[in-house]
């Protein structure tokens, strides 16, 4: 068999398949890029909210009743695990194209090294530990929207404060575990 005829073929199909790789690691990091922007906004502004409830505007007559505030606090937090939910979903197809990219490219190639210097060690990431601290200041906001303040070391503050360690700690522990998973999850051969 003539190997040198189907050789530019292969190697064609090879650097097609190198680019779309390429390529869905750069839409993969502008999506990234946008969900945060907008989805830590989001949260920002919904965070925010919720301080306002608790303290109204000056001139203000009504009170917000607790059921608004708790459906504003889960809320919150759904909406924080969804943004890492679709966070992390994106970060793992970004990290299987860039596999697939190194593994075209060879040993020495670019997308190896770029793996390796921005994903050195499979441990917690910065993105992570915001999502980390999302959950806690809606855990703590959350208290102090739902105890009316000044607070009282009464049952119900109490059991308040266990209700939102009930929510918080596994939303917590969802994205420590998964973020872990992820970082380890694929790896460029």
């Amino acid at each position: 068999m003539d190997h040198e005829g189907a050789s530019p073929a292969i190697h064609v199909g090879v650097t097609d398949e190198w680019k779309e790789a390429r390529t869905v690691v750069d839409n993969s990091d502008q999506q990234l890029v946008t969900l945060r922007q907008y989805g830590f906004t989001i949260l920002s502004s919904l965070l925010a909210a919720q301080g306002l409830v608790e303290y109204p505007l000056t001139g203000a007559t009504e009170v917000v009743p607790d059921a608004v505030k708790l459906a504003i606090l889960i809320a919150t937090y759904f909406l924080i695990l969804g943004l890492f939910d679709l966070d992390l979903r994106t970060r793992l197809i970004q990290r299987a194209a860039a596999s697939r990219a190194a593994a075209l490219e060879g040993p020495n190639g670019l997308t190896k090294k770029i793996i390796g210097a921005y994903h050195p060690h499979p441990h917690i990431t910065s993105v992570d530990v915001l999502y980390l601290f999302f959950i806690l200041a809606t855990s703590i906001l959350g208290v102090a929207v739902l105890a009316n303040y000044p607070f009282q070391w009464t049952a119900e503050f109490l059991l308040l404060v266990l209700g939102l360690t009930v929510v918080a700690a596994p939303s917590a522990f969802v994205i420590l575990h998964y973020s872990k998973s992820a970082q380890g999850g694929v790896h460029s051969g």
